[in-house]
């Protein structure tokens, strides 16, 4: 079966790979000819993947619409958002035959704000439209080019959240022991303030009694006692000196 994909970004040809590797006879569209001349004889994408990473050589780059869309069976849409409404106006005149249109781009049409699929149906004739499908979800181009596995990438993702949840852990850990420290601190110096505070009342108090002892005692506070004997003294020494 053949299948047209239009856009050689990374998205593009991305899906390309997985599309050759499945056995389809790819076409890929690109507006660069410097870019299909590279893929069809050098077999890379170097301007989004690099000169490490090589593509299924079975991948053919066209310039020409004519080219990727005639007879194909599946039509891959992995351009920008922007350019959809353009993209299937120069596609239309070379699709003879009700044909599958699979979207990979993301985001809303930029006129209408609807979503891409509804755009998409409006613009293609219902007897040319066999069928339609999105790709969404996460997805690394990065990651499909080298054809590593959902499992290898869910791996990948797992680990990352793991190493996430334990950063998260740590640090929420690392908060509480501060909080906890410092309520503690808070708590001493309340502790110690009080003490300071009792320690002066304390002080203050035994002051207050000490200076109390050194104050002359009022009049009314005279033991009786104590006053009559004075006086009595003080006859004893008037009849003594002959002092009436």
């Amino acid at each position: 079966m053949k299948v047209g994909v239009i856009g050689a970004g990374t998205w593009g040809t991305a899906l390309a790979q997985v599309l050759c590797d499945n056995n389809y006879d790819v076409f890929l569209l690109s507006t660069k000819e410097h870019q299909v001349n590279e893929i069809n004889s050098l077999h890379k994408n170097s301007k989004y993947f690099g000169n490490e990473i090589f593509i299924n050589e079975k991948i053919v780059a066209t310039l020409s619409y004519e080219t990727c869309a005639q007879d194909s069976d599946y039509i891959v849409l992995a351009v920008p958002t922007i350019a959809i409404r353009d993209v299937i106006h120069n596609l239309l005149p070379y699709i003879k035959k009700p044909t599958v249109f699979i979207n990979a781009a993301k985001g809303f049409d930029v006129l209408t704000n609807k979503r891409l699929s509804e755009v998409i149906k409006e613009l293609i004739p219902h007897d040319l439209l066999r069928g339609f499908a999105s790709i969404i979800g996460p997805g690394h181009a990065e990651e499909v080019i080298i054809r590593k596995s959902k499992d290898e990438i869910n791996e990948i993702t797992n680990n990352d959240e793991k190493e996430e949840l334990e950063k998260a852990r740590k640090q929420e850990e690392q908060e509480k022991n501060e909080k906890e420290k410092n309520e503690k601190e808070k708590m001493e110096k309340e502790h110690e303030q009080q003490e300071n505070d009792e320690q002066k009342d304390q002080e203050k108090k035994e002051k207050e009694e000490k200076e109390e002892k050194k104050l002359p005692k009022e009049k009314d506070e005279v033991d009786p006692q104590n006053d009559g004997e004075r006086r009595l003294t003080l006859l004893d020494w008037q009849k003594e000196s002959g002092v009436e």
